[in-house]
């Protein structure tokens, strides 16, 4: 019993050791390829790419996505992970976002990144949440408009989920 008690005080010790002043745990979650994209393509839709997001923010960006493509130019669901439709669709999407040409990159990593994508059933194969991310703003992107001020003033989900400015733009760089 004894053992268990001193087991369970140094394992106590150590949290609290490493617990941060205020009171949470700092952790790395390094290595997942969507959280990133999101994050982009959430400040894109909001039209706070270019406020949140400096040149060399998004140079920074291009260089990550473009060091972590797989030998066959496509991404995985994460930084180690085998190539799959979800890493690749996002990251894609977020390159062209940032200026990214459809030829662009090493050895033309984009071109054949869209053509691993469209080869593999293209949008079709992407899980749910992927076709969430790549349809949001889509209203947007083909008529031209922008989110009224009105909606900019709600939290930032109500506008993209209840306002027909936030339905439905990102799979327009997928073809274009």
């Amino acid at each position: 019993m004894e053992a268990l008690i001193t087991t369970i005080r140094r394992g106590i010790s150590f949290y609290l050791s490493i617990q941060g002043s205020d009171g949470h745990w700092p952790a790395e979650s390094a290595g997942p390829l969507f959280f990133l994209q999101p994050l982009v393509m959430a400040l894109y839709i909001t039209r706070y790419l270019d406020v949140v997001l400096g040149v060399e923010h998004k140079k920074e960006i291009v260089r990550y996505l473009y060091n972590h493509q797989n030998e066959d130019m496509v991404w995985g669901f994460h930084i180690e992970g085998d190539s799959t439709m979800f890493g690749s669709v996002l990251s894609y999407t977020v390159l062209r976002i940032l200026g990214e040409g459809v030829e662009d990159g090493v050895e033309r990593a984009m071109y054949r990144g869209r053509k691993w994508i469209l080869e593999h059933g293209g949008l079709v194969a992407i899980p749910s949440w992927g076709k969430l991310w790549v349809m949001v703003n889509e209203y947007v992107y083909i008529y031209n408009e922008l989110i009224n001020e009105n909606d900019m003033l709600t939290p930032f989900f109500d506008t993209v989920l209840t306002t027909p400015h936030g339905v439905c733009a990102l799979a327009n760089f997928l073809i274009k």
